[in-house]
């Protein structure tokens, strides 16, 4: 039987060759993407699931409520004490990150990012060891424990376990243990762990916000219910901070936000985009199937005349969509193959497809699936034929028969152009969301920030140039490209540090946080900052290092000043860290973080040395500048490795997520549209040879080429006419929703959706009137001699 149906199959394929090309091809082209957006939406779905209680493990946060904010920093005796005193919770550690930091063996020196935790890490997360043990990992005071590649480059093939390394100066630790390589699926990275015991001298208190605390709960606990108990944690030892804390699960960490939204979002959005092209791909083999069918009436007829049923064509007809589907999913696994490297190196991410049972057959029930939706209607209609109708001619494909054994061309008319313009809805949607993130990120990278981020460079400084900053700032001073230094504790537009200020006149329940960074005199000439108050921290004024704050205009608002300017406040408040001071200046506000939030209460303080160099050139840069400027540097600082990035390239870090995501729906859409050509293509081409008669006909009475196009093109200018209508509404909502997680944002202009409904209809105007021109000029003898 199947020997008969797979001859039947054949046959078909041979007499309908572009027919088959193209439906192939556009399937192949769906099933590719939507494999590898699959692939991605699994990637991002599998983040730290590959720890064995993945499920009890979780991270803590606070939130403060008044002012909706939430974080994961906290104090770092939270982590013990949640330990000891409530049972439901099995264990705990602190995760203090110490970034950027110099690490020697020898001659080898290599800038690397370590993490100081408790003993109890290694029990809770199941990073594997590829030398050593687990009990032996801390087992020195000055244990440190490096990944494998670490290792590598610091000792090659020989057995570090013993050896001494240098960390950020001239400590030595001794290497206890090796671990595998931190998986790329996983938020917590690092390339050495130390033990928090080294620290915890300067962070075991109340008083301050520093340490990232992750908690393991028996099995079977519910996190809500300890959600209850520890809400009040905070509050019993810092009352006027008015924050609860909470735990959230580690595997949803990497795609929620705490304040709601995240990465999930786009999760959604590309899986969605996935269906969405599989469905335009779908229709149009239901289309192309159904706009040539009438290539197969005698052949359905004679069939039904020798006996055969309802049933056995139905099968005959699934079967064949079902081979296409599978040499659809064939050609689409070798595309994904070939493109899979371009992919993960355009995303940066590590997507793979593994040929393992499971893939196996999800991929062929996701192919089977598609052949049976896209086979069904053409088996249903076709089967049900009679004899008579096949003999009469009375077909109509996407009609179906009444009871006068006739069709309607009102059906024939509502299925195929709801089909294609469905398609050409989802095409509209999709080319409206890529303009609109396009503009997104676009208006991210050229937003005023407050600040001027051109032209300026960036120097982590590392302990030799921090003592010898003074000394390189004059060295680099002397260069004629370049106008100013200065000098930060934290990065720009990442909060390192934030505490809640105390000021004369607050009310009780003046409550919020204020991120703090602390700077040297130039910082707002080398940055751009606007002082609008006062005055910016000068060395004119000797109190200024001392006794100086600086504020942004949110802060002015949030502590509800009149006169900022002399007014009484201090930081850090009755701890040993108080520092307390006067207001000098305001500035206009800047944003200390990225597009994402809002601008929040800010102050500057007063430091000589920081951790970044700021380095700001009078020309554009080159990179004999910046080399030149990186030699200086390392002369005056030579065991130190200096490493130079532009602040705009760090900026624009920030907004990689949304530019992944633009990306793929960019290729996506691209992608779609393709499909939707070709579909196009193939109606226009069968419909336009059934009326080659008609055009010769109206060409012998005068008709001029130009009504010719406009006559055979008004049907699917029509139709895309009501998916415009049908898609506008659908877009707006679905961007607008999307923008609401930025605090700072585009309008959605009419003009975006008007343009995606123009380039839609020069679209479909381009595929059809291609062959429509072509069929028009052509000579009128010919058509007539047609058939």
């Amino acid at each position: 039987m199947f020997k008969h149906f797979a001859k039947i199959t054949l046959r078909s394929i041979q007499k309908n060759k572009i027919n088959t090309l193209i439906t192939l091809f556009g399937l192949s082209l769906g099933l590719t993407c939507t494999i590898i957006i699959g692939l991605w939406v699994k990637y991002e779905m599998s983040y730290d699931r590959f720890h064995e209680n993945s499920q009890d493990l979780y991270k803590a946060a606070f939130t403060h409520e008044p002012s909706d904010f939430h974080a994961y920093v906290l104090p770092a005796p939270v982590a013990l004490h949640l330990k000891e005193e409530y049972p439901d919770i099995k264990n705990s550690t602190v995760f203090w990150n110490w970034g950027n930091k110099k690490i020697i063996q020898g001659e080898n020196k290599i800038l690397v990012n370590g993490s100081f935790v408790d003993p109890s890490f290694f029990s809770m997360f199941n990073f594997p060891l590829a030398i050593g043990t687990l009990s032996d990992a801390f087992i020195h005071p000055n244990s440190i424990v490096l990944t494998q590649s670490l290792a590598e480059k610091l000792f090659g093939d020989e057995n570090p376990i013993g050896h001494t390394v240098k960390v950020d100066g001239d400590d030595e630790y001794i290497v206890t243990a090796v671990f595998e390589d931190i998986p790329a699926n996983s938020d917590i990275q690092f390339e050495f762990l130390l033990p928090y015991q080294l620290i915890s001298k300067y962070f075991d208190t109340w008083n301050s916000k520093s340490m990232e605390v992750y908690v393991q709960l028996n099995k079977g606990t519910d996190y809500s219910a300890v959600n209850i108990k520890i809400a009040d944690v905070i509050s019993q030892f810092k009352p006027d901070w008015n924050n609860k804390l909470y735990i959230t699960p580690l595997t949803d960490c990497h795609l929620h936000n705490l304040k709601g939204g995240g990465r999930i979002q786009y999760v959604y959005i590309l899986s969605i985009v996935a269906i969405l092209i599989l469905i335009i791909a779908t229709f149009n083999i239901v289309n192309l199937t159904m706009a040539t069918s009438d290539k197969r009436i005698k052949e359905i007829g004679l069939r039904k005349i020798l006996g055969s049923g309802k049933k056995l064509l139905i099968i005959q007809f699934l079967f064949e969509a079902q081979i296409l589907a599978m040499l659809a999913l064939g050609i689409a696994l070798i595309f994904v193959e070939l493109l899979l490297p371009s992919v993960n190196n355009l995303l940066h991410v590590n997507l793979e497809l593994s040929f393992n049972l499971y893939t196996i057959l999800t991929l062929l029930g996701f192919a089977a699936l598609t052949g049976l939706i896209s086979g069904i209607y053409p088996a249903s209609f076709l089967s049900s034929l009679r004899p008579i109708d096949l003999i009469k001619k009375t077909i109509q494909p996407f009609g179906s028969l009444n009871k006068n054994n006739s069709s309607s061309n009102h059906q024939k008319l509502n299925l195929r152009s709801g089909l294609v313009i469905f398609q050409f809805a989802l095409t509209i949607i999709l080319i409206a969301g890529i303009i609109v993130i396009t503009q997104q990120v676009r208006f991210m990278k050229q937003k005023d920030l407050g600040f001027n981020k051109n032209d300026i460079l960036i120097v982590q400084m590392q302990d030799e140039l921090k003592h010898n900053y003074e000394a390189a700032k004059n060295e680099l001073l002397m260069m004629p490209e370049i106008s100013s230094i200065s000098t930060s504790r934290s990065p720009l537009t990442v909060w390192w540090m934030s505490d809640m200020p105390v000021w004369d006149g607050r009310e009780t329940d003046d409550v919020f946080d204020m991120g703090l960074n602390f700077v040297d005199y130039d910082f707002d000439e080398t940055i751009g900052v606007e002082v609008i108050e006062g005055r910016f921290l000068s060395k004119e004024f000797s109190k200024d290092a001392s006794d100086g704050f600086v504020i942004n205009e949110a802060a002015v608002k949030a502590m509800d000043l009149e006169n900022p300017v002399g007014t009484k406040m201090s930081i850090f408040d009755g701890t040993s860290s108080e520092q307390k001071g006067e207001i000098i200046g305001v500035i206009k506000n800047m944003h200390t973080e990225s597009l994402h939030s809002e601008i929040k209460p800010f102050a500057f303080r007063y430091a000589p040395i920081g951790s970044f160099m700021f380095i700001k050139m009078n020309s554009s840069s080159n990179s004999k500048l910046v080399q030149t400027i990186k030699n200086k540097i390392e002369k005056i600082a030579p065991n130190d490795l200096v490493e130079l990035s532009f602040l705009e390239d760090d900026l624009n870090e920030l907004y990689a997520k949304e530019q992944t995501t633009e990306k793929l729906i960019g290729y996506s859409s691209l992608i779609a549209i393709l499909i939707s050509c070709l579909g196009l293509f193939g109606l226009s081409l069968y419909g336009l040879q059934k009326r080659i008669k008609e055009i010769g006909i109206r060409k012998v009475n005068g008709a001029m080429v130009s009504e010719i196009l406009v006559l055979l093109n008004k049907d699917f200018i029509k139709w895309v006419a009501i998916a415009f209508v049908i898609a506008v509404p659908i877009a707006w909502y679905v961007m607008n929703q999307w923008l609401q997680n930025f605090a700072y944002r585009i309008g959605l202009s009419w003009w975006i959706f008007a343009l995606a409904g123009f380039v839609a209809l020069l679209i479909v105007l381009i595929t059809v009137s291609f062959q429509v021109f072509k069929l028009a000029r052509r000579n009128p003898v010919e058509a007539l001699r047609y058939e």
